[in-house]
């Protein structure tokens, strides 16, 4: 199991938004992941952040699976949503973005 599918899964099983402490200690206590790192909370923030809807920065992907709730706290997105980037790195507007979303996707 990723980083990223342990996250999902505490907050599945939570029912509700967390901070990122909250993740964390969850995914120890459930053993879903084994963190080989010295600053393993702040792994699971970066990958939080890199998910999270809104959130645009070089190291950001495309692929969003969180969003922000109430400024420090996150939750799992229904429905996996692309944000579409121009090659600057730029959200690029919904005119260039075209068909390019596909059908059935959610665009931010």
């Amino acid at each position: 199991m990723s980083i990223l599918e342990a996250v999902k899964e505490v907050m599945r099983l939570r029912g509700s938004a967390m901070t990122v402490a909250e993740v964390y200690g969850d995914v120890i206590a459930a053993g879903l992941y084994t963190f080989h790192a010295d600053n393993p909370h702040q792994i699971v923030a970066g990958q939080i952040r890199r998910h999270c809807i809104g959130l645009v920065f070089p190291t950001a992907t495309q692929s969003k699976h969180f969003r922000i709730v109430d400024h420090n706290k996150c939750y799992f997105l229904d429905t996996l949503t692309a944000a579409w980037f121009d090659q600057a790195g730029c959200r690029a507007p919904l005119a260039a973005q075209g068909s390019a979303a596909g059908e059935g996707n959610v665009v931010d």
